[in-house]
């Protein structure tokens, strides 16, 4: 039996609109189908635009963190340590540049070293200083999640390029240990 292309379409049953209407079986009630717009409650019932509607025990248990995403998305960033121009001072700044220097003394020392113990000497300088490069790649990944939740792409991009080269270096530093360490 053919339908007639006139007929209304609910001829066929309740069945074949469930099985082709993907709102057939949705369980809102038809109020909440409206644009978020249209759901707000009515204006008596709503608090003031500009009045903060935050509890006050809850604004004195926030966390460091939360007020840190709050302020930054304010436009005031909380900086944590020394302000030097435009370059901030950290504690985790200062251990990088120390162990970097260290390392980097610490193989040109073994490199001038002309003895049996140069090639040990060597392979642990090479270490080190593959620790110290990891450690500035693993500290430039936590600032470009940093620089990317802030919005800066700019900073992002260069932390993702100097991590990645302090990354290869440290692989680098990590193979000339393990060849120096089986040499000696």
């Amino acid at each position: 039996m053919t339908r007639d292309p006139r007929q209304p379409a609910d001829d066929r049953g309740a069945d074949h609109r469930a099985a082709y209407d993907p709102g057939a079986y949705d369980r809102r009630p038809p109020a909440d189908r409206r644009p978020p717009a249209e759901r707000r409650p009515p204006a008596d019932r709503r608090p003031p635009a500009d009045r903060d509607t935050t509890p006050p025990w809850r604004e004195a248990n926030r966390s460091r963190s939360e007020r840190r995403r709050d302020s930054i998305h304010d436009g005031v960033a909380e900086r944590a340590g020394v302000q030097v121009g435009p370059l901030t001072i950290t504690p985790v700044r200062v251990a990088l540049a120390v162990a970097l220097i260290g390392s980097l003394a610490y193989v040109a020392f073994a490199l001038t070293v002309r003895e049996t113990a140069q090639l040990p000497l060597l392979s642990s300088g090479a270490a080190v200083l593959g620790i110290a490069f990891m450690a500035l790649a693993v500290s430039g990944f936590f600032g470009l999640r940093q620089a990317g939740y802030e919005g800066r792409s700019g900073r992002a991009i260069g932390l993702a390029v100097l991590g990645g080269l302090s990354a290869i270096i440290a692989f680098g530093c990590f193979a000339a240990a393990i060849v120096l360490g089986m040499e000696a």
